[in-house]
């Protein structure tokens, strides 16, 4: 049997909040997208999501608006 390696949810977490605040021209909104979906998923099994902030300024952005992956996960 092959050995299991595991990583700290707060490591992966910290890379992805640092994915969606990129803002090069290859951090897309699909891109982020993925981003979320695949944060989400790994907080949610490991029982440590709680929530999210948007970083932009002014009102809330809805989906599919520029700003709507710009956030940050607790």
């Amino acid at each position: 049997m092959r050995p299991r390696k595991t990583i700290e949810v707060e490591q992966i977490k910290r890379w992805a909040n640092g994915q969606l605040l990129r803002t090069d021209d290859y951090a897309t909104d699909v891109f982020k997208s993925g981003v979320c979906t695949l944060l989400e998923e790994v907080l949610l099994r490991s029982g440590n999501y709680r929530g999210f902030m948007f970083e932009c300024e002014g009102d809330v952005p809805r989906p599919h608006e520029k700003g709507y992956y710009q956030r940050k996960y607790f």
